[in-house]
């Protein structure tokens, strides 16, 4: 049982051993990331409701297509939804408005801008 124990520990350490450390003179590599969102929101501030279904409907500037996502938020946590990736939305630049519903009674709304991801700028590497 000893030896079980043993091979197992040693397997681990070869399998799983420490992190490579770089030479002292290696350069850090860095990567970048950039995204284009729009945070929507809501909260039931006072926690009166244990859990509640938040329907978040944006309209489109375009066509005044509206776009639509349900979710689940417990008690006093933010519900969030993030525009266009939690909605099915072929999002075109323009100003949209957007409204929250709770037992479909509207508790929140706006507007925003959204521009293209094609207008983002990326830095040019050095």
């Amino acid at each position: 049982m000893k030896i079980f124990f043993l091979i197992t520990f040693v397997f681990t350490l070869f399998t799983f051993g420490e992190s490579k450390v770089p030479p002292e003179n290696t350069l850090p590599l860095w990567q970048q990331s950039e995204s284009l969102i729009i945070q929507l929101g809501a909260r039931d501030k006072n926690a009166v409701m244990d859990s509640y279904e938040a329907v978040f409907k944006v309209i489109s500037p375009v066509n005044k297509v509206q776009f639509e996502k349900k979710i689940t938020v417990l008690k006093d946590e933010w519900g969030f939804v993030y525009f266009p990736e939690s909605f099915t939305a072929d999002a075109k630049p323009g100003e949209y408005s957007w409204k929250c519903f709770v037992k479909n009674v509207e508790i929140a709304g706006g507007t925003f801008n959204y521009k293209s991801l094609n207008e983002l700028t990326i830095p040019a590497k050095k």
